[in-house]
């Protein structure tokens, strides 16, 4: 069962588009709008299902790489944004995010990724 879902995005509207997916299966996230204002440290014994906006003005992918080292498998990362900005999505591909894609995709699929994290880490 999935044990912590962070939503890192300081788009509100999005934020809370995302929000109501996750309520429609039952789930509450914890929101953030910045990356250096999450703790992770307090969520070491978690299974981390982060959903990160990659349009973020100056989002740090070395620190969410560092942390992805720490976790491993215990924190699956999904990244979105526009989708042409290919670059962008590459480099969080070459940082650890597990999933990487354009944002109308994004809100296609979270269910389906959702419910694949969630078998894996029962």
């Amino acid at each position: 069962m999935l044990n912590t879902i962070i939503i890192i995005s300081n788009d509100l509207i999005f934020k809370t588009r995302i929000d109501s997916m996750l309520k429609s299966q039952n789930l509450e996230a914890i929101k953030y709008s910045d990356i250096s204002s999450v703790d992770l440290d307090s969520y070491l014994e978690s299974s981390l299902f982060i959903i990160v906006d990659l349009e973020i003005e100056n989002i740090d992918l070395s620190l969410i790489s560092k942390e992805k080292k720490t976790f491993g498998d215990n924190m699956f990362l999904v990244g979105y944004c526009s989708h042409v900005l290919t670059e962008l999505m590459q480099k969080a591909t070459n940082a650890g995010f597990d999933e990487v894609m354009p944002r109308p995709k994004f809100v296609k699929t979270l269910p389906d990724i959702l419910n694949n994290f969630d078998k894996h880490h029962k």
